[in-house]
């Protein structure tokens, strides 16, 4: 494989461990959304929070309100390779939140998403 190939590969990658944790959230497949993450992999949500490992995301994200929905609209993934084995994304999103418990409510937010890949 050429290296401009391996690096077109690569940040595809990257990109689409973007889309599949937005989509797998969105879907309530919190499981799923935590194995996108190593062992020592950390998520913080926009408001500070954070956890680290597949154990304590998935258990955070199950512990979402039943009656929360998300949607994610996200700009594609600006990569940059810094080695081998890491790189760095980011990109815009919206988030459309409904909850439709016993008071429904909806509400739009706009943030960045900053990650860290490591190849493992």
């Amino acid at each position: 494989m050429s290296e401009q190939l391996a690096t077109q590969s690569a940040r595809e990658a990257c990109s689409d461990l973007c889309t599949s944790f937005v989509l797998y959230l969105d879907s309530r497949r919190f499981t799923e959304t935590a194995a996108l993450f190593a062992e020592y992999g950390v998520l913080i949500r926009p408001e500070g929070s954070g956890f680290v490992g597949p154990r304590a995301i998935a258990a955070a994200q199950s512990a979402r309100k039943p009656t929360l929905q998300t949607i994610h609209h996200v700009s594609p993934t600006l990569v940059t390779l810094s080695s081998e084995t890491e790189a760095q994304g980011r990109s815009s999103f919206v988030t459309f939140v409904i909850d439709t418990g016993d008071k429904p409510s909806r509400a739009m937010r706009m943030a960045y998403f900053d990650d860290r890949y490591h190849k493992v």
